[in-house]
């Protein structure tokens, strides 16, 4: 089977919370799991979807393009191929930083402080792998759109616009030209039909 490795450097702390609260802070992380790879996955979808967009039903609904449901699975995460390892993480250290809300005189707004914890590394890697049958052209495919999708992530967990979670990412691509290449091909050939 086919794997392919993921390195995220980070450059700021991140915070993946559990949606707990425990006697210290409002959001806590899992110790034992601080980058989970469902949070990975849901990030190289989301990056996936930049490159081809859902397209709207007459319902109003979206459904996203046939590569990105084939490679990811449906919502939910049925049918998908790819097992998606949480993240490898070491030397982390723990901390919590508190929130406060402002009304519109610019006062702290009563009772609006949140106290969330976060997490510092450096790198970390994950590991994704394939796990249902692919054919070559399948695995080429989903390959070049997974390592393009992991360098479009410069973020991951919450507050990204807080400048928490802001990392840099690469894989282990030799040529990641020649995956930018084969995605464009199929966008190309999706245009066409």
């Amino acid at each position: 089977m086919n794997t392919i490795t993921v390195t995220i450097k980070f450059n700021s702390a991140f915070r993946i919370a559990t949606g707990q609260a425990d006697d210290k802070a409002d959001q806590v992380l899992d110790h034992g799991n601080p980058l989970p790879g469902r949070s990975l996955k849901g990030d190289l979808r989301a990056a996936a979807r930049q490159l081809l967009p859902a397209t709207q039903s007459g319902d109003d609904t979206w459904r996203d393009d046939p590569l990105v449901e084939e490679v990811f699975g449906a919502p939910g995460g049925d049918g998908c191929p790819w097992h998606f390892g949480d993240g490898v993480l070491n030397d982390v250290s723990y901390r919590t930083r508190a929130r406060i809300a402002l009304d519109p005189r610019r006062r702290v707004r009563p009772g609006a402080m949140l106290i969330g914890e976060e997490a510092r590394t450096t790198v970390a890697t994950q590991t994704i792998s394939q796990t249902g049958t692919l054919t070559e052209e399948q695995r080429r495919l989903h390959g070049a759109l997974l390592r393009v999708s992991a360098t479009l992530i410069d973020g991951v967990g919450h507050g990204r616009r807080r400048g928490m979670g802001w990392v840099s990412v690469t894989t282990d691509s030799e040529r990641i030209e020649d995956d930018v290449n084969l995605v464009m091909r199929y966008v190309a050939s999706r245009r066409e039909s």
